[in-house]
């Protein structure tokens, strides 16, 4: 489960899913709605196996200072489990000491939006943010995601930035996601190239790599995804990334997850909230299971079936792939 703090947020990515009128609102949770949700759903040892913060960007929550001691508190962390910040890590030096000095217990971990610096002039802010918590923590996930406007030239550029910054230096894991909105994603054999590249920077600083939400097989020359298969999968670039004892789980979207925005609505897929209904208020839920269940019985099968028939006549369909999903297919 994803809590959207709120939905405001300065750095304005091209590719970003929230509207740029939503980003300059002051749409925020309640503060004792947080604690509701997290008495409801957190408390117990079924609960989800951590907490995910996000926004908008969730360090301009008005209240996270106190959102965040609650979230790290042992009332929620009586089982053993992590909490995820994820951020643009554009804050102050009064939000990261806030972050530093009230996780003592270092349960949080980062996953950190770094894409489009340069159009925001805040590189050297954000070298300084993540070294600064490479330095308390084993390792931040960086987050890229790929979009039809960014070129191959321009990715190697933005790895050569992390490379000579020293910022791979505190990353411990590459998370590729894609720009769905508005991305051609079928046998888009750029996407494959520029997530060769990366895996490349990940490699030479031993740091691992995965997928946010469906890569598809098609994007990397059918080659590459052969010799995984069917050779030695130490011979292949894919093997660091691709589960090998179950590819078809790499390639696939499994449960989308649920998020929870300010005013208690759940919704599941960032590309589907104009097709599915979002459930009106989440606490008419007894668990988390309750609200998954209701979701998938209703949309997640039809989100499944493909309706690409490149997809259908595909050599890797299904065995490894089953085709992009209704909330893939929404910009293609």
């Amino acid at each position: 489960m994803n809590l959207i703090l709120t939905t405001r947020c300065a750095k304005g990515c091209s590719f970003c899913f929230t509207d740029d009128d939503d980003k300059k609102v002051n749409n925020e949770m309640d503060i004792d709605d947080a604690k509701m949700l997290l008495d409801n759903f957190y408390s117990r040892p079924k609960g989800p196996p951590n907490i995910k913060i996000l926004g908008g960007e969730p360090t301009q929550y008005s209240k996270f200072p106190e959102v965040l001691a609650m979230i790290l508190s042992d009332e929620y962390n009586k089982y053993p489990r992590q909490s995820l910040l994820v951020s643009n890590i554009l804050f102050n030096e009064a939000t990261l000491n806030t972050i530093l000095d009230t996780d003592i217990n270092r349960r949080l971990t980062f996953l950190v939006n770094g894409m489009e610096l340069d159009e925001r002039n805040r590189i050297n802010l954000f070298k300084h943010n993540v070294a600064a918590l490479g330095n308390v923590y084993n390792g931040v996930s960086i987050a890229i995601t790929l979009a039809d406007n960014k070129s191959l030239e321009y990715h190697k550029q933005y790895i050569k930035f992390l490379d000579e910054s020293g910022v791979m230096l505190s990353v411990g894991n590459v998370r590729i996601g894609l720009d769905l909105s508005n991305t051609n994603i079928i046998n888009n054999k750029k996407y494959g190239e520029i997530i060769k590249a990366y895996y490349e920077l990940a490699i030479k600083y031993k740091a691992g790599m995965n997928f946010d939400c469906q890569v598809p097989p098609c994007v990397f020359d059918k080659n590459d995804i052969n010799d995984f298969l069917h050779g030695d999968p130490k011979n292949t670039f894919l093997s660091t990334i691709i589960d090998i004892n179950n590819p078809n789980k790499t390639f696939n979207c499994t449960t989308p997850a649920v998020d929870v925005m300010p005013d208690l609505k759940a919704e599941f897929c960032y590309q589907t909230i104009d097709t599915i209904a979002p459930i009106t208020n989440i606490m008419e839920y007894g668990k988390l299971l309750d609200v998954k269940q209701a979701f998938m019985s209703s949309y997640y099968d039809t989100m499944k079936i493909p309706s690409n028939v490149e997809c259908t006549s595909c050599t890797f369909f299904p065995s490894v792939c089953s085709g992009l999903c209704m909330g893939c297919t929404k910009g293609n």
